[in-house]
């Protein structure tokens, strides 16, 4: 499924059976449970969302290969956040990040999901914890918002030309309120993305 998308390799792709795909992620998610309660903003065509809503396209240089270190070689096109799911009911939006760090020495699963509240806003002071095996919970609150993290950490990712890499996917949740049918939501979501052990081998006209 991720070798057949013809996109950007780090900006994925929606089908119509709602399957998002990232072939440089090596990432599959179904949605079409989710598709009733959320808009799934598509990466090839963000219009069904205002512009406001809509994930930043970047084209920069990113850490690839893992290796603590950016070059002119790794610079690319990617979405942030990757995908990202507007509330058809309240002011919620569920978003999809990935983040790359070198598969020895990086932050530690909790660093890197107390960052994203962080550059969110939110004061690492509010931040409670919970977590089971293989998954991390953050909360946390404003005055007038709330957010709820999953992480699930990837430690090794065959990427390109076979460099071994780590991923960090955050699933973020933020609404002026948190209710549970979306919390209910984020946790499906989260518990069918697919990791693959690789990512999607170069397509011709692709180079590293």
């Amino acid at each position: 499924m991720i070798a057949a998308c013809a996109t950007d390799r780090y900006v994925g792709s929606l089908g119509s059976d709602l399957v998002w795909a990232n072939r440089g992620y090596g990432l599959v998610l179904p949605l079409s449970e989710l598709a009733p309660r959320w808009i799934v903003v598509d990466p090839q065509d963000p219009s069904a969302v205002p512009p406001a809503l809509r994930p930043l396209v970047a084209e920069d240089a990113i850490d690839l290969d893992g290796d603590g270190k950016t070059s002119f070689s790794e610079s690319t096109r990617r979405l942030v956040p990757a995908l990202r799911l507007v509330s058809r009911t309240s002011t919620a939006t569920l978003d999809v990040i990935v983040s790359l760090s070198p598969v020895r020495g990086g932050p530690t699963l909790e660093l890197v999901a107390t960052s994203e509240l962080i550059r969110r806003g939110f004061d690492a002071r509010s931040v409670e914890r919970a977590s089971e095996a293989g998954r991390l919970e953050l909360r946390a609150k404003t005055a007038d918002r709330s957010a709820r993290v999953i992480a699930i950490d990837q430690p090794e990712l065959v990427a390109e030309e076979g460099r071994v890499r780590r991923q960090v996917i955050t699933f973020v949740l933020e609404a002026h309120e948190l209710d549970e049918p979306s919390v209910a939501d984020q946790d499906l979501a989260s518990r069918a993305l697919i990791l693959s052990a690789e990512a999607a081998p170069l397509s011709e006209g692709e180079s590293w």
